[in-house]
C-alpha cells in the first residue's frame, strides 16, 4: 500500500482542507516501469561506482541474475554530459559484445562490442539518468586479473 503523497496538520483538515493525493505522468511512468522495478528486485548485491569524470556521466553498475548487467549513466550537474563505457570496466574483455536495451525508453538499442556507445558519446541531460541493460550474446570472457 502506498502512503499518501500529502500530508495536513490536523488543523488543516479541522477546517475543512482535503489533500487529493497525485502523481504526474513522469512520476507514474518511473515508479511502475516494470522493467526497472525488475533490477531493483534482482537478488544480487548491489552495484558499485565504475567511472566518475569531471566532464563525464556517472557510471553504475550492477550484475543481474542470468548474466545481464545493468548501466546507469547518471549527471548531477547542471549542463549535459557525455556517456561511455569500456566492457573492461564490467570486468568484461574488450571483445565481449552485447545487447543493449534503454529501459526508459523501452526500446533495443542493437549490439555493441567493447563499449558502449560503439562510437563516441552518448548525451546525458543535466539531472537525468540512462539507464542500460546489457544482456551479453554469448558468455563475455574475463579481464585477466594483473
Amino acid at each position: 500500500m502506498l502512503a499518501p503523497l500529502c500530508l495536513l496538520p490536523t488543523d488543516a483538515v479541522a477546517l475543512g482542507w482535503q489533500c487529493v493525493p497525485s502523481i504526474t505522468s513522469l512520476q507514474r511512468e518511473i515508479l511502475l516501469n516494470k522493467e526497472a522495478i525488475a533490477i531493483n528486485q534482482d537478488v544480487t548485491p548491489a552495484g558499485r561506482l565504475l567511472l566518475a569524470a569531471d566532464k563525464s556521466a556517472m557510471v553504475y553498475a550492477r550484475n543481474l541474475t542470468g548474466g545481464d548487467v545493468a548501466v546507469a549513466l547518471y549527471n548531477p550537474t547542471d549542463v549535459a554530459a557525455d556517456g561511455q563505457f569500456d566492457f573492461a570496466s564490467l570486468g568484461w574483455s574488450s571483445g565481449a559484445s552485447a545487447s543493449v536495451r534503454d529501459l526508459w525508453a523501452h526500446k533495443d538499442l542493437g549490439a555493441v562490442t567493447g563499449r558502449f556507445p560503439s562510437s563516441g558519446s552518448l548525451p546525458v541531460e543535466p539531472h537525468a539518468t540512462v539507464l542500460l541493460r546489457l544482456s551479453p550474446k554469448t558468455a563475455p570472457p574475463l579481464v585477466e586479473a594483473q
